[in-house]
């Protein structure tokens, strides 16, 4: 199969995003998986009927699942940059009960450059 017919999206579970999927043959349903609650690299695996394959887009129309998606990937962003972020707080601040909030604000300022390098 061609590569351009291979799909990229999330994987969805009840209403869950339990990761992402890329490389994805819908006829074999193996593709290269992420799941957000393992170590966070792709594997190459089998994907079970049970779980859905949605597109990026279709969750955006999906106000829930928006939503989901954005919580998401800041948990996602949050766990790999966590080592930086516990430096970068523990100089700036040292306040145990403010690192979620500081974590989010890194976040948003990280998104709104559009930089692609990890925080």
């Amino acid at each position: 199969m061609a590569n351009e017919n291979k799909i990229r999206g999330y994987l969805v579970d009840q209403g869950k995003i339990l990761g992402e999927i890329k490389n994805y043959d819908p006829h074999s349903r193996n593709g290269e998986i992420r799941l957000y609650d393992t170590p966070l690299e792709f594997v190459y695996g089998y994907l079970p009927k049970d779980i859905n394959v949605v597109s990026e887009d279709e969750i955006k129309n999906d106000s829930r699942m928006r939503q989901e998606l954005e919580i998401t990937q800041f948990e996602v962003w949050r766990h790999i940059n966590i080592t930086k972020l516990i430096y970068d707080y523990d100089k700036v601040v040292r306040d145990t009960e403010n690192f979620d909030r500081f974590c989010y604000d890194v976040y948003k300022q990280f998104n709104e450059k559009g930089d692609e390098k990890n925080g």
